[in-house]
């Protein structure tokens, strides 16, 4: 099944998908052939309003659909993230239902903004980010989990944002969330691998309903969410099974990957007559201060600390020096 699945046999769910971004990624994937879609959305007449449009593509073209299947899209309206986890539940159920299966492939997109500076941000500005952000898309997600192994098959979008990279004024509860969504993907890519389960993060740009409130008022139209949901129909189509446990940005006609980096960095070692090995006396604040620069160099030698195997640099390095004494 996972080398044979075609894109009109997927049953793919869309948190979020009333609006904005997550209505482009549902339109997109209706056009180029995805078989079904589930649109979740805490809305329940923007969803439906989506799940017409997309009908409506489907009936015009049925190009790239799988012959074997007809397309079909569904809604199932709430918010994730109550500790009920009623939606999320709700979600499968209706999946296996309308589509016969449960899913194969889910993009978590669903958000939502509680901004306010650090010193004002209250205990409930918190909770109801990490609600939907965080706790939502880990259920759904852990829900869905047993199926793509039983399957051997799975693709995971994780909707993150450049704010949990970066950081941003009044949105430390939105930024730690995104930022810990990153290291959620990453062990998922790692659990999945085995099984051809595929989970990767997208940190989209556009202009949103929800964007105009934090500074991207300048955008014009043409920078809006259809430009960056053929990342996500990607990610999501076959032709990607190779790619997992990744970080991509997509914005208006501009697409990366983001990665950590590390520097060179400065090893403290004690250079003898045989040769250099770990430095008896423990390194001092003031050791810190004096190298710096070197710490701090990024260089050439720069690495990118995701693509190691077994230890980290830093621990073969104290481990190769000692073992030369």
């Amino acid at each position: 099944m996972p080398a044979a699945i075609e894109a009109g046999d997927f049953r793919a769910v869309v948190t979020g998908g009333g609006s904005g971004l997550g209505r482009a990624y549902c339109l997109d994937l209706a056009a180029a052939g995805f078989g079904h879609i589930l649109i979740n959305d805490a809305d329940s007449a923007n969803a439906h309003a989506v799940a017409k449009e997309v009908e409506a593509i489907f009936a015009s073209s049925s190009s790239g659909n799988s012959k074997k299947t007809k397309p079909r899209v569904a809604v199932t309206p709430g918010r994730i993230g109550e500790e009920s986890q009623s939606c999320e539940e709700q979600i499968l159920r209706d999946c296996v239902s309308h589509f016969g299966g449960p899913p194969t492939a889910v993009v978590n997109n669903a958000g939502i903004l509680r901004d306010a500076a650090f010193k004002n941000q209250s205990e409930a500005q918190w909770s109801d980010i990490y609600r939907v952000h965080l706790s939502g898309m880990r259920n759904l997600t852990r829900l869905l989990w047993p199926h793509f192994l039983e399957q051997k098959f799975g693709k995971i979008v994780n909707i993150s944002s450049m704010n949990g990279v970066c950081g941003a004024f009044g949105q430390s509860n939105y930024a730690a969330m995104k930022t810990a969504l990153i290291g959620f993907t990453k062990s998922l890519a790692k659990e999945g691998k085995k099984n051809n389960v595929c989970a990767n993060v997208i940190i989209p740009t556009a202009l949103t309903a929800m964007t105009k409130t934090v500074g991207l008022q300048h955008y014009t139209d043409n920078a809006g969410p259809q430009h960056v949901a053929p990342l996500v129909t990607f990610l999501l189509h076959p032709s990607s099974n190779h790619v997992t446990g990744r970080v991509f940005e997509g914005a208006p006609g501009f697409y990366a990957e983001l990665r950590f980096q590390r520097s060179f960095g400065k090893y403290f070692a004690e250079e003898t007559r045989q040769q250099p090995r770990v430095r008896q006396r423990p390194v001092t604040w003031e050791d810190i201060r004096d190298n710096w620069k070197d710490i701090t160099l990024f260089d050439e030698r720069a690495d990118d600390p995701s693509q190691e195997s077994g230890p980290p640099r830093s621990l073969k390095l104290a481990v190769k020096h000692d073992a030369k004494l």
